[in-house]
């Protein structure tokens, strides 16, 4: 669905726009959607609602939420399992909603509109859209701009689970997040009783999703979060199912060996994709469906097993994405973070940190330094503050995910804190599920994530810490902990031992792939060159730098993996960048990167 709202009621905006737009009162919608009116108010729905969370007696989803917000019910539009948006006008309030994963459409806003296509504001407002050069130096930073800001000045978006409420007549435009992490941990809960809730909340998220489906197939790896959703859906279906998997040419970092382990272990037609480094030529395309500035190390993946699957009417795949951050991530860094506080060793740390990574050993020991130092917060891949400095030309004011910190004096109000506030609401939420539904829309797939039911999401948070992660502090920090520990519990003995016994890797893709070409990485260096060597602000000699370092790792193949992974996504960041600039600054779309050259 296309849609774009006047804030203002203003209806010269039909002038601006084709007849195939359906038109409500300064809501203009293109799609598929459901609409709801009485009494001169309206609603206006887009996406699902799982029937088990709604209930049945109205018309459609867009009378059901229309009377949650008519009944001053905001709120509970947070429980309803499902991907949507909605826009409701209720005496003379604007309302907007997104799902709490934020599946169904972004959602850009000013004081004149709110659209979820970027595109469409330039159409409606006729005013050229002005490059924020401080979030763009967070995307070149981070590899996303965190919610509310973009890399437009003048527009933000909505977060995940968050609610817009626009008074007409008071001109009054105000955000607020409905989701909130106001849980009370249950202490008295067993260990047997916790694995026996989870199972059934898990089995009970899949049956919801598949509900009226024909068609049922698993985003599959090698890993316990896609095998579980194998293992759970087999257990609830009878029916075929298929699984999806992607490997990497010549590369030790595919998992289609442990994905054909899973499938054969429950009766599971496999079919596999594999990455070559030509994927790259779809970026514009990847880029123009974001929106936003964005880059992240498995989004060439996402697009490649989206754009593999053939759609099928009546289908539902299943994705393990984002179980991660709901058990927490990173907990030996916070725990050696937190003893490092604690002893007072975390300025010898932050002094370490302006030791320059001038080659793959300094840069290994301050990688694994800037992961401890900064464990409460989201570990990113793009440049430092000192590089986009040098590559702006004066000094940025750099924002970034980082939010101000309470204080926390114990281990387990650090890690509870960081699983909450970084891994949810920012990873999983901004980043995880971002990505790959967006690509599932862009390809027209019915991608469902059932670990991030919401009555799954609120049973982990009422949990205690060693359910999710086992262990003492010390014991963590020494490599000792056991993370995830009630989803492994509940799988030990489901899953093949292949499975269980092998050590997690991550949904990414080894970026070496799309850069091996000598040919075609100097033509993406000399793009980069012309199209950011126009922007005034940009330094071309310190791009310059940049850009041969990378080459430089290039021809140095025995460096450190992740030393090599971060220089290939700095170099992502400013291609990305770059297309964004040609598609939404330069007004020059194409379809493939290849165009460009």
């Amino acid at each position: 669905m296309e849609f774009i709202a006047h804030l203002h009621n203003s209806v010269s905006l039909c002038t601006s726009l084709s007849d195939d737009f359906a038109k409500y009162s300064g809501v203009f919608v293109k799609g598929k959607h459901q609409y709801f009116e009485e009494n001169h108010n309206f609603c206006v729905f887009s996406g699902e609602v799982y029937a088990s969370t709604t209930d049945t007696s109205y018309t459609n989803n867009a009378e059901y939420i229309y009377r949650l917000i008519e009944n001053n019910n905001s709120n509970q539009s947070i429980q309803l399992d499902g991907k949507f948006v909605a826009i409701i006008s209720i005496n003379n309030i604007l309302y907007v909603l997104r799902d709490f994963l934020g599946i169904g459409a972004h959602i850009y806003y000013n004081q004149q509109f709110l659209s979820n296509m970027l595109s469409l504001f330039k159409k409606i407002s006729k005013v050229p859209l002005e490059p924020d050069f401080q979030q763009i130096s967070v995307f070149l930073k981070e590899g996303y701009i965190p919610a509310p800001h973009t890399g437009i000045k003048g527009i933000k978006k909505l977060q995940p689970g968050e609610q817009l409420c626009y008074d007409h007549d008071l001109y009054n435009l105000k955000v607020s997040n409905l989701l909130q992490n106001n849980s009370v941990v249950n202490h008295h809960i067993s260990l047997d009783d916790a694995i026996e809730q989870y199972s059934t909340l898990h089995q009970n998220a899949i049956a919801k999703r598949i509900s009226g489906c024909t068609n049922t197939s698993v985003l599959l790896s090698g890993g316990y979060d896609s095998g579980g959703n194998l293992a759970a859906l087999r257990k609830i279906y009878n029916g075929p199912i298929e699984g999806h998997s992607v490997g990497f040419m010549n590369s030790q970092w595919s998992e289609i060996p442990l994905a054909k382990i899973s499938a054969n272990a429950f009766d599971a037609k496999l079919n596999v994709y594999t990455m070559d480094g030509t994927e790259l030529d779809q970026l514009p395309k990847i880029v123009n469906q974001m929106g936003d500035l964005f880059f992240e190390n498995g989004l060439l993946l996402n697009q490649k097993v989206s754009g593999s699957i053939q759609p099928v009417q009546n289908s539902c795949i299943l994705g393990g994405d984002g179980n991660d951050q709901l058990f927490g991530t990173s907990g030996r860094e916070v725990a050696l973070l937190y003893f490092s506080r604690k002893m007072g060793f975390n300025y010898i740390q932050k002094a370490f940190t302006n030791i320059s990574s001038v080659n793959s050993t300094l840069f290994r020991a301050n990688f694994h330094n800037q992961n401890i130092l900064h464990a409460l917060h989201s570990r990113h891949f793009g440049f430092s503050d000192s590089d986009i400095n040098h590559l702006f030309q004066q000094q940025v004011n750099i924002n970034n995910s980082y939010t101000s910190l309470p204080h926390l004096s114990d281990f387990d109000s650090m890690y509870l804190w960081r699983n909450f506030n970084t891994d949810i609401m920012q990873s999983a939420l901004q980043v995880i599920v971002h990505k790959a539904s967006r690509m599932a829309e862009l390809y027209n797939l019915n991608v469902q994530y059932p670990y991030l039911d919401i009555e799954i999401y609120k049973f982990l948070q009422s949990l205690p810490r060693n359910f999710k992660l086992k262990g003492s502090p010390l014991e963590i920090a020494r490599g000792k902990g056991s993370s995830k520990y009630l989803l492994k519990k509940y799988l030990n003995k489901t899953l093949p031992e292949e499975i269980t016994n092998r050590k997690k890797q991550g949904g990414f893709a080894p970026l070496s792939i799309f850069y091996a070409q000598e040919n075609t990485r100097h033509k993406i260096y000399r793009f980069i060159k012309q199209t950011l060597g126009r922007i005034t602000i940009i330094n071309s000699l310190a791009l310059n730098n940049l850009l041969n370092s990378v080459e430089k790792t290039i021809q140095q193949p025995d460096s450190w993996f992740w030393y090599k992974q971060t220089k290939f996504a700095q170099l992502s960041h400013l291609l990305v960048l770059s297309v964004w600039w040609q598609q939404f600054i330069e007004e020059n779309p194409k379809n493939q990167l290849s165009e460009y050259f």
